[in-house]
């Protein structure tokens, strides 16, 4: 075998290990609980009709994930930004944001480099960490709600409400990145999470 044809084999290999990657998250069923790992491809409610799919990882910042074979009904954000929601652009933020602890300095280093683009002064950021945090906290709690419900076999109304807690937190800690930051840095931080429509596929989700 020459070293071109070992070139070419080695290509295919990585581009079938990373094809892999992105079916396990977008075949995972239930509660995704890959939220609490990185990279971030997939971010997923607890029970929701869609899920978003963006890339940070590397750099940690946002980067379109490329997918080659969507379902029907998928929607492409850096084809049509417009028919991706406000909530949508914030939630996945904030899901992508805080898929790991924001405890430690080296785990807000990388916290931190997932909004630098939004170019906030230093008080801000703080702010922004302290945001992110209080919301990973109290999506945990709904998150083991959910597993409670799953265990317990639940019907789908008690997911439901679940759901509509979660759709609250996203709200209210939107309205803390308006109310908390100084006016500058709210602006900043509203336009960088609705520019992250562009980066966003909303892949219809799978029944279960």
């Amino acid at each position: 075998m020459n070293r071109r044809n070992i070139v070419v084999l080695i290509s295919l290999l990585v581009a079938s290990l990373a094809s892999l990657v992105v079916a396990r998250h977008l075949l995972a069923k239930g509660q995704d609980r890959s939220a609490a790992k990185q990279p971030c491809r997939t971010a997923t409610t607890v029970k929701s009709d869609s899920k978003s799919v963006v890339g940070c990882e590397k750099d940690q910042e946002f980067t379109f994930t490329p997918v080659t074979d969507d379902p029907p009904g998928t929607i492409d954000g850096a084809k049509t930004p417009w028919l991706i929601s406000d909530d949508k652009a914030y939630e996945t933020f904030f899901l992508c944001a805080t898929a790991t602890d924001i405890t430690t300095e080296a785990q807000k280093t990388l916290a931190k480099a997932k909004f630098s683009r939004a170019r906030i002064d230093k008080t801000d950021t703080e702010r922004v960490l302290t945001i992110l945090s209080e919301f990973r906290q109290h999506r945990s709690e709904i998150i083991t709600a959910a597993d409670h419900l799953r265990d317990a076999k639940a019907p789908a109304n008690e997911f439901a409400k679940l759901q509509e807690k979660e759709l609250n937190l996203i709200r209210s800690t939107r309205n803390d990145l308006q109310s908390r930051l100084s006016q500058d840095g709210a602006t900043k931080m509203q336009q960088f999470i609705l520019g992250l429509k562009s980066k966003i596929r909303l892949i219809p989700a799978m029944a279960e």
